[in-house]
């Protein structure tokens, strides 16, 4: 009779289970008294536990990442620059008989191989690379890493809080945006880390028109500074206010932090300005990204319009009505025949003498009216007299 085939391939199954469970016990954990199970009987047993081949980790100076490293592969491991030394004990270029490990780089390379020589060998490689040193732990296994790329971490976002900017400082990028051009050639680190970007955008606003020519950004301060140029395209000067230009990124207006503008374009004139933006309103970091949309505004001072000339307007001479000419005024004889004269007043000048004049019919008539009380010395000859 033949045996049923699903019966043996159930029992092949078991009996490769029943294998691949099987753990290798080392010696004891001196502290706890409880075996240590190898990584590679648990690796087998849980398939789903085994590391990638291929590994992105973070450069940390302060930690110790493990390699493992296969005999019959090679583990190639790239820095985001190149590498400045490698050092080691038990690691050669080539073949020798106190090897446990063999290497594989160039001078000048961002990148070395590695290959264990020895089954269990183990040791440590030092890396050094931009002044920091690296410490990565070679270790022979049967379940290598193949390739590991290591990365720069990425900056620590720090919350800004509002005036925690000097203004000064502010003023300093300002200035190192200008002369950015000649810093980058002659004083490289002086700009390193300074992203730079050139949109060339140019918004007209009907009278006047702004070109956005250069963006910088400096991450350490969360600041954007823009060198903008502002055309007058009337015949008379345009005054604005350089507190008020400001920046649109979508729905979001962003005022500057610091200016360097005159606040005047001439007609027909190109007007570089630089200003800066720094944060956000709440004075929380705004982290705002070159590749935006950016939008310059600014605020226009109205030019005051000149008044109309005033046309003098005559005055019509007073009408006489017939009552008053039918009335003849009272004059006193005895004034009627005496001479006119003005009255002799002493000078003094405390004194101020105010003379009135008036028309009538009789002739003319001179009335003096005095200061005030208050203002008059003790003793006076002046009198008032009516002619």
């Amino acid at each position: 009779m033949k045996p049923n085939v699903a019966s043996r391939t159930r029992r092949a199954l078991a009996v490769a289970v029943g294998v691949w469970s099987v753990v290798s016990v080392q010696a004891a954990d001196p502290a706890s008294g409880t075996p240590q199970v190898t990584s590679e009987a648990s690796n087998t047993a849980n398939p789903s536990s085994v590391s990638p081949p291929i590994q992105k980790r973070m450069l940390d100076p302060m930690q110790v990442i493990r390699l493992p490293i296969a005999r019959d592969r090679l583990t190639t491991v790239r820095f985001p620059g190149p590498i400045s030394h490698l050092e080691s004990a038990l690691v050669a270029t080539e073949p020798h008989p106190e090897a446990r490990f063999l290497l594989s780089f160039h001078p000048g390379e961002a990148f070395f191989s590695l290959r264990a020589l020895v089954s269990g060998a183990a040791t440590s490689l030092n890396v050094v690379w931009k002044q920091q040193t690296y410490v990565l732990e070679l270790v022979e296994s049967t379940s290598p890493w193949l390739s590991v790329v290591f990365e720069v971490p990425p900056p620590v976002r720090r919350q800004s809080s509002p005036g925690s900017i000097d203004p000064t400082r502010l003023l300093g990028r300002l200035d190192l945006a200008k002369a950015y051009g000649l810093l980058r050639q002659q004083h490289p680190s002086a700009v390193a880390g300074v992203e730079v970007s050139r949109p060339n955008t140019v918004r007209d606003y009907g009278d006047y028109t702004i070109r956005t020519e250069e963006v910088f950004r400096f991450e350490a301060d969360d600041t954007l500074v823009f060198r903008v140029v502002l055309r007058n395209k009337t015949s008379t000067p345009i005054q604005y206010l350089p507190a008020s230009l400001m920046v649109r990124i979508g729905e979001r207006v962003y005022h500057q932090s610091i200016t360097d503008a005159g606040g005047v374009m001439p007609p027909g004139t190109d007007v570089p300005v630089y200003f800066a933006l720094t944060g956000s309103a709440d004075g929380t970091r705004g982290d705002l990204s070159l590749k935006n949309d950016f939008f310059v505004l600014l605020n226009r001072i109205p030019q005051p319009s000149a008044p109309p000339l005033a046309q003098a307007t005559p005055v019509p001479a007073p009408a006489v009505s017939a009552v008053t000419s039918a009335v003849t005024p009272r004059v006193d004889p005895a004034l009627a025949s005496a001479p006119r004269r003005l009255p002799t007043v002493p000078l003094d000048p405390r004194r101020t003498i105010v003379v009135e004049a008036s028309t009538n019919v009789a002739g003319p008539c001179y009335r003096l009216r005095d200061l005030p009380k208050a203002l008059k010395p003790a003793t006076s000859t002046f009198k008032k007299q009516t002619f």
